[in-house]
């Protein structure tokens, strides 16, 4: 499967910061968001994950009424990781992690993290118009929010608040892949999401060791950064579909002919 990611809509490049600025620049504008999912659903683009924002809604809005929206199926990731880093920058990481998680009990709190209230200021109460689409497919766990709860070992309660809350198996991003699927329930997640590619960019904690771990997931894995963020072209998805048949990719990227190289690779 390819699903398209939305790094350029919002700004994203791990290793052009240049590149991000431009991208940032290009879509603040919505209409353009507009035209270029149009676009990349053109040369045949079937699947989107996006970290959510308020102005989704709007552009998601205008895919409906130009006929687009019902053939794209959707991958939201929660919650958006700027409220999150917001809180640690002023809070530290442990201030952060005792107000937010250790002031209730630990299913308690992490529904109250995971639910669409106003008290921790960490999701977008609009989500409900995007949970209630029928072509939402799985909900994603960033991998600040994940990760994070895996460091304090209750990832298990967020994945099933995730499943409690909007009926949806989640989804996984992490950048700790080995740390992250420990003795992790696989029936529980839908898609397991971290970095891959041959230079072992953003491969923590390295290339060999992750290496097999991707491939015992099988179709559950995701490989993101499997272009190391532009430092590699064509050759780095032929290195991954040869060595990952069964996964999955995701690509942020704006340039239609990007798309369309990955896409003649062959994805289910």
């Amino acid at each position: 499967m390819f699903i398209l990611g939305d790094n350029q809509y919002l700004g994203v490049n791990h290793a052009n910061p240049t590149q991000a600025s431009n991208y940032f620049s290009t879509f603040s504008n919505d209409s353009l968001v507009v035209d270029s999912l149009k676009g990349m659903m053109d040369v045949g683009v079937t699947n989107f994950s996006f970290t959510f924002q308020d102005r989704y809604l709007k552009i998601f809005d205008d895919l409906e009424r130009q006929n687009y929206l019902k053939d794209l199926k959707l991958y939201p990731a929660i919650p958006y990781a700027h409220h999150i880093a917001s809180e640690i920058n002023k809070k530290g990481l442990a201030g952060f992690g005792l107000h937010q998680v250790f002031k209730r009990s630990k299913v308690l709190q992490i529904k109250s993290l995971l639910s669409l209230t106003a008290k921790f200021r960490v999701l977008y109460q609009n989500f409900d118009d995007i949970r209630s689409m029928t072509n939402v497919q799985s909900i994603f766990l960033l991998n600040i929010f994940f990760d994070f709860c895996r460091a304090f070992d209750i990832h298990t309660q967020a994945l099933s608040a995730v499943e409690q809350e909007w009926s949806k198996k989640p989804s996984i991003y992490t950048y700790n892949l080995g740390h992250a699927t420990d003795g992790l329930d696989l029936s529980a997640v839908d898609l397991i999401c971290s970095p891959m590619n041959q230079l072992g960019f953003s491969v923590y904690p390295n290339l060999g060791e992750m290496f097999q771990v991707a491939n015992n997931l099988g179709s559950k894995y995701v490989g993101m950064s499997v272009l190391a963020s532009g430092l590699l072209d064509d050759k780095g998805v032929a290195w991954f579909k040869e060595n990952f048949p069964h996964a999955s990719i995701i690509v942020g990227s704006s340039k239609l002919e990007n798309i369309k190289g990955i896409l003649k690779w062959g994805w289910d």
